[in-house]
């Protein structure tokens, strides 16, 4: 009974037509700008951010660049409380594929005018990266604006850290090359010195044949 109950509603139905999705981005006409570094990056958010809310009202905030690191646009992506806000990372990865974006800057407002990020700015850094990885999409950037200035992590300590640690194993590489090449040297030098030994012992025995 119940199954002949669906198949009749079924049959009621008149019309199929669904919701139609339509997706829609608008680039202005007048030229991109080139975002090439951090202090770009940071005019830009402090131009296109609600003056009334950043010493207010956490907000997160996105920049969405082509493969030339010209700027696509700009979305809020969460308005949050003082001193948080959730992030809909759903929401601003499709912001992204909609205009097709290459990379990503993204920012957020400490309205306590302290740049320093907490843990949670850096885990959801990796969080975000992690997703743009997969997507195919770079995070170029995240920063912690203020009206007094902001904070790169391209730029900052947390990143510094890891190219450190970059470029002490490389040097510890280039050491290793120079140890192994010092031993080829050193393993040249003894076998020329051994040889001159040799040599010199052959032409004492001989001068010592010799006549007198």
């Amino acid at each position: 009974m119940k199954r002949k109950v669906f198949i009749e509603k079924v049959n009621s139905v008149k019309d199929w037509s669904v919701a139609e999705l339509k997706v829609h981005y608008c680039k202005k006409p007048k030229d991109c700008i080139s975002v090439t570094s951090p202090d770009i990056a940071y005019r830009i958010f402090l131009k296109m951010w609600d003056d009334s809310l950043i010493n207010i009202q956490e907000q997160f905030c996105a920049l969405f660049l082509n493969a030339q690191l010209e700027a696509l646009g700009f979305r809020v992506i969460s308005t949050g409380k003082l001193n948080s806000t959730t992030i809909d990372y759903q929401f601003l990865f499709s912001c992204a594929l909609v205009c097709r974006a290459s990379s990503i800057i993204v920012a957020h407002n400490h309205p306590s005018e302290s740049p320093e990020p907490s843990n949670s700015d850096k885990v959801v850094t990796e969080q975000i990266r992690i997703i743009g990885e997969k997507l195919d999409i770079n995070i170029d950037d995240h920063l912690i604006i203020t009206k007094k200035g902001y904070y790169s992590f391209i730029d900052s300590s947390f990143h510094n850290d890891r190219k450190s640690n970059i470029e002490c194993t490389r040097s510890c590489n280039e050491i290793r090359k120079l140890r192994t090449e010092v031993r080829l040297y050193m393993t040249e030098y003894t076998e020329s010195l051994e040889t001159i030994v040799k040599l010199r012992k052959e032409l004492l025995f001989k001068v010592g044949e010799g006549p007198r």
